[in-house]
């Protein structure tokens, strides 16, 4: 039961859907006079939810919520309803892209939850039936030194890097030229790229996967798909590397995602 518990926390902040928990305890808060803990709380729940949002819109967002909060004026309910569906309405498009179907078998680019090689059967790319050109301990400026295959448009690419950029901390100018290099190199193929799931600090890994999908034409999946698989009871041997059932989840998730079924 515990373990249970413990899993389903830990998914519901790698996930990000805590960032969607903590808006809903905001309106609770500024809402019922009572409940106006829940509001403060939602403050540095947002913050651990880890959610990259651009500092644009995050810094007048959380400024008008902290108003809210503590100021007493007509339509400070109104307002704070408006500043969380604001917020909302910025992060929901990242929680349900899919890349529609695809047919035909990808490459995998990715590190050491694709390369398998720590007691598991099967890695999710041989699930999948890729082309598997992972390595464990690969970061985006080792990928970029190999001699990738010429792709084109009839190929489906997924790149799952960056997780040891984040771990090691890779300094975020360098993930940024990197990652860019690297996208720019498989321009022309169908790429999906998996975002990183993160915890407070780390906002920019995932801030800059975001601006350079959108950059590149690149779909980036949902964290939710690869936090499942690391969250998951029994999905890991030591919290990172996936098991036989890990793979398995991680596999269902992505063929998910790719309308594979």
């Amino acid at each position: 039961m515990f373990e249970l518990i413990r899993s389903a926390i830990l998914y519901h902040v790698y996930s990000g859907h805590l960032f969607f928990t903590a808006l809903s305890m905001f309106v609770v808060g500024i809402s019922v006079r009572r409940l106006r803990a829940l509001g403060l709380l939602a403050l540095p729940l947002v913050f651990f939810s880890g959610t990259p949002m651009p500092l644009i819109a995050a810094v007048p967002l959380v400024v008008a919520a902290i108003v809210v909060l503590f100021a007493q004026f007509k339509g400070r309910v109104a307002v704070g309803v408006i500043v969380a569906i604001i917020a909302a309405g910025i992060e929901i498009p990242w929680h349900v892209r899919s890349a529609g179907e695809v047919a035909r078998a990808p490459l995998v680019l990715g590190d050491s939850l694709a390369s398998g090689g720590f007691g598991e059967t099967r890695t999710w790319p041989a699930l999948l039936g890729a082309r598997n050109l992972s390595s464990a301990s690969e970061t985006v400026a080792r990928a970029l030194e190999r001699a990738l295959p010429v792709v084109g448009p009839n190929d489906v690419v997924i790149v799952e890097l960056g997780g040891n950029d984040m771990l090691d901390g890779t300094p975020l100018g360098e993930f940024d030229r990197d990652l860019d290099a690297l996208l720019a190199r498989l321009r022309g193929a169908r790429v999906v790229m998996l975002e990183l799931p993160v915890l407070p600090g780390r906002w920019g890994y995932p801030a800059i996967q975001r601006r350079l999908a959108r950059k590149h034409g690149v779909l980036l999946i949902p964290k939710r798909v690869l936090a499942r698989a690391l969250t998951g009871p029994g999905n890991t041997t030591d919290g990172l590397h996936l098991t036989d059932r890990g793979h398995e989840q991680l596999a269902r998730g992505l063929a998910r995602s790719l309308g594979r079924y």
